[in-house]
């Protein structure tokens, strides 16, 4: 009987996350049914050599998002080498496109990581903590750019996320870096306690907490998340330029940050979410048709590269190998 109520509420979640998906993108196509066609002839005309240029940059990212990961990892005392990183990254980009929102991957990557290492507990913590810094990272830039981008003082959407980002922000690092914190927190384990996870979630959590032995290490995490933050972004920037508009790069460096962590909502790897908040954000600076057009192109994108992640995954021979450790 339980099983299959679990069973339920996995399905119901499933068609809420496709509903979601699916309702927000016939919203934003009926938003443009006037100008359907101007989206998709922005999208052909965009300018070959810049959208070359925008893969680069986004490869690079994804180059040094598998290098902050193999920083972390060894932390842990798990020496992976570069290549196998890079294919971990990869891989987990390309389950990302079927998995929960766009960190559905952080599953698969962390699965095929235990595997990989024959060490579950430290490898999730791994592939978590990575996360969290990543999202921790993309409110440090949202709140440096704000203060370089005047007019996000009256823009009443950032502001509400900027509250509430540095709120929840702050709030997370005190209770992963602070014990006594994390045992006041009220509904916490009797939550954990509920859903008979809390001695797998106390490990966990542990193997985290100790990071801040290594704050050097968590520094040149934060760095390398800049620099591929920024390169991700510039290539936004010059997605942009192909469509020939001109927006400042304080402008995209504000508003992609905010885009990414929307995206982390629950729907299909995003979808939906994400181009809504390129209208709501790209919108004013750009046209409505134009932000459409650079969310969905942007998506592309991203989706192509993916598809490099479901190549390695069909031929490389660690995704062949058989077992794997429980979480303890």
């Amino acid at each position: 009987m339980k099983k299959r109520l679990s069973i339920t509420k996995k399905l119901v979640f499933n068609i809420l996350r496709a509903a979601i998906s699916a309702g927000l993108m016939a919203f934003l196509f009926w938003l443009m049914r006037g100008s359907a066609g101007e989206v998709f002839s922005a999208i052909k005309k965009i300018h070959k050599w810049t959208l070359l240029l925008s893969f680069l940059f986004c490869i690079f990212g994804f180059l040094l998002l598998s290098m902050r990961l193999k920083f972390i990892m060894a932390a842990q005392q798990l020496h992976v080498k570069f290549k196998d990183v890079v294919s971990l990254t990869f891989t987990g980009l390309f389950f990302s496109n079927f998995l929960p929102t766009s960190v559905g991957g952080d599953l698969a990557k962390a699965y095929y990581a235990s595997r990989a290492t024959g060490k579950k507990l430290p490898s999730v913590a791994c592939v978590v903590f990575d996360r969290i810094l990543g999202t921790f990272t993309l409110m440090l830039m949202v709140m440096i750019a704000y203060i370089f981008v005047k007019e996000a003082s009256h823009n009443r959407s950032i502001i509400t996320f900027l509250v509430i980002g540095g709120i929840t922000s702050v709030s997370v690092s005190l209770i992963l870096f602070s014990r006594r914190i994390a045992k006041r927190v009220p509904l916490l384990s009797p939550l954990l306690r509920k859903f008979k996870v809390e001695e797998k979630m106390k490990n966990l959590y542990t193997v985290i907490y100790n990071y801040k032995k290594h704050p050097a290490l968590i520094l040149n995490a934060i760095f390398m998340s800049f620099a591929l933050q920024i390169s991700m972004f510039y290539a936004v920037y010059l997605l942009t330029k192909g469509f020939n508009y001109s927006i400042p790069l304080k402008t995209v460096f504000l508003f992609m940050p905010i885009i990414s962590t929307l995206s982390m909502a629950p729907s299909i790897n995003g979808i939906g979410v994400r181009e809504s908040a390129f209208v709501l954000l790209f919108g004013p600076v750009m046209s409505k048709e134009g932000a459409f057009a650079l969310g969905i192109l942007w998506f592309g994108l991203n989706f192509i590269i993916s598809l490099m992640g479901g190549i390695i995954y069909l031929f490389d021979k660690q995704y062949r190998i058989k077992g794997g450790v429980e979480l303890t």
